[in-house]
């Protein structure tokens, strides 16, 4: 008794052009989804770090204005002086436990804006704790979730684009090879 395969190995080969297309669709997705988790994971990891007290700028906030958002909770803005007299800065997104009252201050940490494309770092953060109603939840789950999908997605479509590259190239190549003329 010999091993019997349970699977052919019949894929129904593409065409070299509908190949070609789902690798440049694997590579494009690739190239989109693994840069925003890069992004995304780095920022999202210095406002954890600040809000833990690792990193960020140290200085005071102080809160000038809550602004009601659409789903029922608010966002506090304000004003970070940084602790080394640095440029003060205005209109901070600010993560804090406890209320969002006008004149609160409170020792922070800033995490800078970048600007980017994504909405997530374009704003200044500080934060004061990560105690409840600071955000450093939300902050930990958006992390995880948007690299389960982002960078697990854009991985997967990588080797996608490997693996068909790799096809593509091997044909046109064997292809060349046959269709050479021969050697005198």
């Amino acid at each position: 008794m010999g091993w019997r395969r349970a699977w052919s190995g019949d894929t129904g080969r593409l065409s070299p052009g509908k190949a070609f297309v789902v690798f440049l669709a694997s590579a494009v997705l690739a190239c989109v989804l693994i840069p925003a988790s890069v992004r995304f994971s780095g920022h999202e990891l210095r406002a954890l770090g600040a809000a833990y007290g690792w990193t960020g700028q140290e200085g005071v906030l102080e809160v000038t204005e809550s602004v009601p958002l659409g789903d029922g909770g608010s966002l506090c803005l304000g004003v970070f002086r940084p602790a080394d007299d640095g440029p003060v800065r205005t209109g901070v997104h600010l993560y804090l436990s406890g209320p969002c009252e006008a004149g609160r201050l409170e020792a922070a940490r800033l995490v800078p804006g970048e600007p980017t494309w994504m909405l997530t770092t374009e704003q200044d953060r500080a934060y004061a704790d990560a105690g409840p109603g600071s955000g450093v939840p939300a902050s930990i789950l958006g992390f995880v979730l948007v690299n389960l999908f982002c960078l697990g997605l854009g991985l997967v479509f990588a080797q996608g684009a490997l693996v068909l590259g790799t096809a593509l190239l091997r044909r046109a190549w064997l292809r060349l090879r046959r269709d050479a003329p021969p050697k005198p």
